[in-house]
């Protein structure tokens, strides 16, 4: 599931913060967040990945970033 599918300007932090927050909101309807882990696939929009790492610890969310290796073509973890 994306958080977003497009983002038109990524220096409106307060647009993007607002439309993580609905985003994850609907995706976790529901779910008690603090026993939630988060795999974050990191594509290279820092203000979106920084906002969702905001929510989540704001959240009791737990978070795995999930960054591309060109060289293997597989992702790799680092747990925050």
């Amino acid at each position: 599931t994306y958080l977003l599918d497009k983002v038109d300007d990524p220096t409106d932090i307060e647009g993007i913060e607002k439309a993580v927050d609905e985003s994850f909101s609907r995706i976790l309807s529901g779910v008690e967040t603090h026993d939630t882990c988060c795999f974050l696939y990191v594509t290279g929009l820092t203000s979106v990945t920084i906002a969702a790492i905001k929510w989540c610890l704001g959240h009791g969310v737990s978070i795995t970033a999930m960054h591309y290796d060109v060289l293997t073509g597989r992702y790799f973890p680092q747990e925050i």
